[in-house]
């Protein structure tokens, strides 16, 4: 029976600790992110699933962790689950997932969005309730 334990350093001068002790859920994804952004190779075509794994950035973070999740696409397929316009711009495809719910069950439903509605939504983060012409460009 193996283990392997990965310590890391998060900040400029502090020293490595375990990775389970000290990484956010949003740091364990951005590391995810880098492994599988160093080992893709041309010739594997895999499935990749990235639950927000651009939660607490945003920025020229944000962009480069959509330019990562985009290279890895180019060599398989990702599912890349998001909030920020940067990442949700750069895939191929978008889908709108909604959840409603009663008293009694709760249903989620995916639909894929038309070019129009693609815009909408992504303005709708961007600039929020009161969309401007702007934010659809």
């Amino acid at each position: 029976n193996e283990a392997v334990e990965f310590y890391i350093s998060t900040n400029p001068g502090e020293g490595f600790k375990p990775l389970v002790k000290v990484a956010s859920g949003g740091e364990i994804s951005r590391l995810m992110l880098a492994i599988k952004s160093a080992f893709s190779r041309k010739e594997d075509k895999t499935s990749i699933v990235f639950d927000e794994v651009d939660t607490g950035v945003s920025g020229r973070v944000a962009q480069a962790i959509a330019q990562k999740i985009y290279k890895i696409g180019s060599n398989g397929q990702v599912l890349a689950i998001s909030h920020l316009p940067q990442v949700i711009a750069i895939a191929d495809y978008q889908f709108f997932i909604e959840k409603r719910s009663d008293e009694n069950t709760t249903v989620s439903t995916v639909r894929l969005l038309t070019e129009e509605e693609r815009v909408e939504e992504i303005a709708k983060i961007l600039a929020g309730s009161d969309i401007t012409e702007m934010a659809r460009e």
